[in-house]
């Protein structure tokens, strides 16, 4: 299995999604005791089954969503965090011809408060954002001006409240080069606006706002290394030009991680 995303409750719990390189093989593992053992929850071998992130509302309460099976993205829930069940295709909007998710990071999923969540991809002609305001029962969609194409689109995306959000990605073939790579939207997601360029340039694998800390702070890597902005994405700071795939803040006090390729793992704390 190559493991995606993972999304720790506290000292005990958590839960790990995991995929089939090759496709085909979806599945999400749950650890109660501190991950000296894990329990299968919830496994599809559809074809084309592809999981690329998961996101939490709280310790119950999450989303998973894969590339797309039979013309949508494949969106599984759960409420009780024991059983996982798909979103019924009809709810969901179909895909554009290419499109689908980016597993670089699993930070193409976001959830916010008690209800938002948010889904970015690329793939497709343009780059595209789903939203859902009832925990992921129904969807919509928005195209967005991050450019798309088969290597381009969005790898990862962040809300700091239930209006204010910002989406990163860009070419992964282009890991250096300066470019558009940061949009933001202040309407939750219905509209979307280019921002900026993120430093260091390149393709930005993921992103997270950080809990705890005077002011918001949004901070996004990838393999140029990572950096962090005071005002949604509109400038920045290169922290590193270390290169790391994801990165996660801690829900309080300011404590930061990115981690990558070879077993790197770095963090901040404010």
């Amino acid at each position: 299995m190559f493991f995606i995303d993972v999304h720790a409750v506290d000292a005990s719990t958590a839960y790990l999604l995991g995929t089939d390189f090759e496709g085909a093989d979806g599945r999400i593992y749950k650890t109660t005791d501190g991950g000296s053992s894990w329990t299968l929850q919830y496994r599809d071998a559809t074809p084309g089954v592809f999981f690329d992130g998961m996101a939490f509302w709280d310790e119950r309460s999450g989303v998973a969503f894969s590339d797309p099976v039979d013309g949508g993205l494949l969106i599984i829930r759960t409420d009780d965090g024991e059983s996982w069940s798909r979103v019924p295709p009809e709810s969901v909007p179909p895909t554009t011809p290419g499109e689908a998710g980016f597993a670089a990071s699993g930070t193409a999923v976001a959830a916010y408060g008690s209800d938002r969540v948010w889904i970015g991809t690329g793939g497709g002609a343009v780059a595209r954002v789903y939203r859902s305001s009832d925990r992921g029962r129904t969807w919509q969609v928005a195209e967005t001006p991050l450019p798309g194409g088969p290597t381009a689109g969005i790898f990862g995306i962040a809300f700091r409240d239930s209006l204010t959000g910002v989406a990163v990605g860009g070419d992964y073939t282009q890991r250096t080069e300066p470019g558009a790579n940061v949009i933001r939207t202040a309407d939750g997601g219905l509209t979307w606006t280019s921002v900026a360029s993120s430093l260091p340039a390149g393709c930005r694998y993921g992103v997270t706002y950080v809990p705890g800390t005077r002011g918001p702070v949004l901070a996004a890597t990838g393999p140029s290394g990572w950096g962090l902005s005071r005002d949604d994405g509109a400038t920045w700071t290169v922290v590193d030009t270390v290169g790391y795939n994801t990165i996660a803040a801690a829900p309080s006090g300011g404590a930061l991680w990115v981690a990558g390729v070879e077993g790197r793992i770095a963090g901040l704390s404010k």
